[in-house]
């Protein structure tokens, strides 16, 4: 239990000086001045904001394109769909009109009347 606890202190003790090793040979290698670096910083800044505004404006401009391309395709349909409906519609009308022709048929031989067997015979 000791020796787990002597491990977890050696191994953190390890990691805080190989940090400030690390720290210190990054400064001391470091090949600019802090104000060279600033402007480094700076520069990479303004080009990501430049990278940033065009492709914002490249998203805007397909975005533009997108809902152009909805709107005529929903227009492009919705024709399509009132030319269905309207077919569909007129067949419904003249199934409709010839239906009502049939009633109106049978009706009128319904309504007839039926002659007897008699009545057959008489005309005959």
């Amino acid at each position: 239990m000791a020796k787990n606890k002597l491990d977890k202190k050696v191994f953190l003790l390890g990691t805080i000086v190989g940090a400030a090793a690390g720290i210190a040979a990054a400064l001391w290698m470091a090949p600019k001045t802090g104000k060279e670096i600033r402007e480094n910083v700076n520069d990479q800044a303004n080009k990501m904001k430049e990278k940033t505004v065009k492709l914002t404006n490249e998203a805007y401009e397909k975005g533009v394109q997108f809902i152009s391309l909805a709107k005529d395709k929903t227009k492009s349909f919705q024709r399509a769909l009132q030319e269905q409906s309207a077919d569909m519609m007129k067949k419904i009308r003249e199934k409709g009109d010839q239906d009502a022709t049939e009633e109106e048929t049978e009706k009128k031989e319904v309504d007839k009347p039926v002659e007897t067997k008699e009545e057959t015979e008489e005309n005959h």
